[in-house]
């Protein structure tokens, strides 16, 4: 389990890093395919849901 290192300023700190994840994000975008391709492609997100909320709202 890694610990913080003796540079870090806190190294007096006895406990281990937590992991740290991010479950879900809402985000507000000019437009949303390219943001999707954006996220999708380049930074390798997982779309979780795209729903069609009808008068082009997504």
């Amino acid at each position: 389990m890694p610990f913080i290192s003796e540079d870090c300023p806190r190294s007096n700190w006895t406990s281990p890093i937590m992991p740290q994840t991010l479950g879900y994000i809402t985000l507000v975008v000019r437009d949303y395919d390219e943001a999707i391709a954006f996220f999708a492609e380049k930074l390798e997100f997982q779309l979780m849901e795209d729903t069609d909320l009808g008068n082009g709202k997504r």
